[in-house]
């Protein structure tokens, strides 16, 4: 990914995922040691309220039963674990766009969702990895498929918000569709800063390489493309949301 590559040994072979397996671990020991919903961690807006900042970053770490941790983790494994094995995603990007993801989720929840009184899971944050995930791929085979896959999962929270509720209900607790959103669109923005900074001064924010000039027009327009489409669907929602009852 333009700005966002691996900053390792090895280029180019495979390596361990420790962020990701750390990241996995750190959430499985949470719900062995805490069991599901922990009161002093999970996102709770009053507790948030009175100065218990911790659990903006905690309520993303633990969940709501079994079922919820095992799909959460899996998924993580997968997008994470296998990109930065292949050295396609580097620690320090996965880092970023984790924190980059916490700072834009939390903020939709507390701003836009101000009824919400508890919230926890991963699956705000795997939508942020998700998009980076098929960016890089993209941007590496020039594949079409990873752009279907882009608009598919867009499209899956298009449906969650329609049905107010998970396409694959994993959890005892109601699906929150705006943090899914919200991480998804916290994976654009960062790829398309990266993407525009690159094209503009032709060196990436952590990378080992520079792209050439088509690349570079070919990465911003890629990002330029999902951009537009978060955007519509995002104006669509709230035309949704604001649209007055139907009469009886």
């Amino acid at each position: 990914m333009t700005g966002f590559v691996p900053s390792g040994r090895n280029q180019g072979g495979v390596r361990p995922p420790w962020f990701t397996a750390g990241l996995a671990s750190v959430m499985l020991a949470l719900y062995v040691a805490l069991g599901p919903q922990p009161d002093l961690l999970m996102y709770d807006r009053a507790g948030i309220a009175d100065g218990e900042w911790w659990r903006l970053v905690t309520g993303h770490l633990v969940h709501a039963d079994v079922a919820h941790l095992a799909a959460n983790v899996l998924a993580l494994v997968i997008l994470g674990g296998v990109q930065e094995s292949l050295q396609r995603l580097g620690i320090n990007t996965i880092i970023l766009l984790v924190s980059f993801g916490i700072v834009v989720i939390d903020a939709v929840l507390w701003l836009e969702l101000p009824g919400l009184v508890r919230y926890c899971g991963f699956s705000g944050l795997l939508n942020t990895l998700f998009i980076a995930a098929v960016y890089e791929q993209w941007r590496n085979t020039g594949d079409w498929l990873y752009r279907a896959l882009a608009i598919g999962g867009l499209g899956k929270i298009a449906i969650e918000s329609g049905s107010a509720g998970a396409v694959l209900p994993l959890s005892s607790l109601p699906s929150v569709t705006e943090a899914h959103f919200a991480g998804f669109v916290a994976g654009v923005v960062l790829c398309t800063l990266t993407a525009a900074w690159t094209a503009r001064s032709g060196l990436p924010l952590c990378a080992l390489h520079t792209s050439t000039g088509s690349r570079r027009r070919v990465d911003l327009a890629i990002c330029n493309s999902i951009s537009t489409s978060c955007g519509t669907s995002a104006i669509a929602a709230h035309r949704r949301r604001t649209a007055p009852a139907p009469g009886r």
